[in-house]
């Protein structure tokens, strides 16, 4: 372990079922098992890289003009290989680790750039290719100590954002505005960016899930929707609130009150050993049982932590159970064309004896 507490990651806690080297490509991947991430670039802009996972140790292929800041990064134990920063060295070096040891290789079967795919497959042609991403999932669902804190800061750089937004609403304001204003607000609290184009909907526009932000102006009457994370060392949050500025009518109350009562529902059902799927049905039933079979989503959730959205993603068809130190949203969502959406969302951390709520406002009233 670390100073600062990280769990130094290796061949053993991603675990193929067949030895084998493991190339892995993914950022959050490659964060997870080296402690290296950045934001200064877009992806891939510091050039190809890759982590190599062997039984007995774990290296970072890397252009040699970005050791200096790789190595105050990755974990210690991570050995850092150089290569000149053209193609061909690249596919060199990767290979001298990879594929040559064994007679089966571990990859991201959606991730892994095809010109490396083929570099490999015409030099070692007898090798069998086989995909980790499964693997990689269930490592990361259960989260370390150091990822809880990461997770924490990060939802409670989120929460303090809407607790802003509730109060700053106002008519006429554009959504644009709004949105700029509370990425404002993240970013003077710490937030090295956003997981994902975060809405800020109002009015019809808040009842489809793709609509991003744009120039319309919040009226009196609207449900806005607040949907938005934070990023803090690497690590995001994912969280929503659905508010009304001036009274509601019949059917937004109908709405939310449905939608509130959903996620209550599926809360007191958070502890380890509940069966995702009972969580999945009992959503959808209470939907259809309110009358808004036809307005509402399947999906209820997700996990989060590098990414805001990683498995388990809890929807229709999922198997599996929660297990003690994951980090869920649950997310129930009525959408009504027309009149308007209201999702409620908020992040729970999985405990040994039931969950512990990670976002959430001080005074969650939802009328403007």
């Amino acid at each position: 372990m670390n100073a600062d507490g990280r769990i130094l990651k290796s061949y053993a806690d991603i675990g193929p079922d067949a030895e084998g080297a493991v190339l892995l490509t993914d950022e959050a991947d490659i964060y997870y098992m080296t402690g290296f991430h950045t934001t200064a670039r877009r992806p891939k802009q510091i050039g190809a890289n890759a982590a190599v996972v062997l039984p007995d140790a774990v290296y970072f292929v890397i252009p040699a003009k970005w050791e200096r800041q790789v190595r105050q990064q990755v974990h210690p134990q991570c050995h850092i290989v150089l290569y000149d920063g053209s193609q061909a060295d690249y596919f060199e070096k990767t290979a001298r680790l990879a594929g040559t040891a064994f007679s089966v290789a571990w990859t991201e079967f959606d991730t892994m750039p095809l010109a490396l795919w083929m570099y490999f497959h015409e030099k070692f042609p007898k090798v069998v290719w086989r995909d980790i991403r499964p693997k990689m999932e269930e490592a990361r669902m259960v989260k370390s100590g150091y990822e809880i804190a990461r997770l924490k800061k990060a939802a409670a750089v989120a929460v303090s954002a809407m607790e802003y937004a509730q109060h700053s609403i106002r008519e006429g304001m554009s959504e644009w505005d709004l949105a700029a204003e509370v990425e404002y607000q993240m970013r003077k609290r710490g937030s090295e960016g956003v997981p994902f184009t975060m809405k800020a909907l109002s009015g019809s526009k808040s009842a489809v899930v793709t609509e991003v932000p744009g120039m319309r102006k919040i009226q009196r009457g609207d449900l806005i929707l607040l949907d938005f994370g934070a990023v803090c060392e690497g690590y995001a949050s994912d969280w929503t609130r659905t508010f009304c500025l001036g009274e509601p009518d019949n059917k937004q109350r109908e709405i939310y009150e449905t939608v509130f009562r959903i996620k209550e529902a599926c809360e007191s059902l958070l502890r380890p050993g509940t069966c995702i799927d009972a969580l999945v049905r009992l959503a959808g039933n209470m939907a259809e049982e309110a009358g808004f079979a036809g307005d509402y989503q399947t999906h209820l959730g997700h996990s989060v932590g590098i990414r805001s959205h990683e498995q388990p993603i809890l929807d229709a068809g999922a198997a599996g159970i929660l297990k003690e130190n994951m980090v869920v949203a649950i997310e129930p969502g009525i959408y009504v064309q027309g009149v308007g959406g209201v999702r409620l969302e908020d992040e729970y951390l999985i405990t040994k004896g039931g969950a512990m709520r990670l976002t959430g406002l001080s005074s969650e009233h939802w009328i403007l």
